[in-house]
């Protein structure tokens, strides 16, 4: 339980950096605080989002492709342009990875 209180002063600059390298991390400045003096890693990734939203197209292509299929109106169907999202993606997720650890 956080229960203490630590207060300090900073220059306005020093304020303002903290302030936006906290947010660049998606932390409260507290957190980020807490984890830099305790040498805790800080792990930005903004790839994360566009994979995630590149991931959700492609499976619901998938599972309309799957529909058609099922419905008897899809016999053959040519998925190279999915594999090749999919070897993006995971291509930038394997890139995350390297950096993290």
């Amino acid at each position: 339980m956080k229960n203490k209180v630590n207060v300090f002063k900073t220059t306005e600059i020093d304020f303002e950096r903290i302030k936006n390298l906290a947010y660049e991390a998606g932390l409260t400045k507290t957190e980020f605080i807490i984890r830099s003096c305790l040498n805790k890693k800080i792990v930005h990734i903004d790839d994360l989002k566009e994979n995630y939203i590149q991931l959700k197209r492609i499976g619901n292509n998938i599972n309309q492709l799957a529909r058609l299929s099922n419905m008897g109106k899809l016999e053959i169907v040519n998925l190279d342009e999915v594999q090749q999202s999919l070897s993006l993606c995971l291509d930038t997720l394997v890139s995350i990875q390297e950096r993290i650890q």
